[in-house]
């Protein structure tokens, strides 16, 4: 996933969130739309 991230000119990172498992909390919603702005404006 990482190799096609970068393919597109795409910067991935990541972000771990600790005892979240396999659910989604606030702050990786608000992680992941920053993210997605700024790759909209690439």
């Amino acid at each position: 996933a990482e190799a096609t991230l970068k393919s597109l000119g795409l910067t991935p990172q990541f972000h771990g969130y600790e005892g979240l498992g396999h659910s989604i909390n606030e702050a990786e919603v608000i992680d992941l739309a920053a993210w997605l702005k700024q790759s909209n404006r690439q």
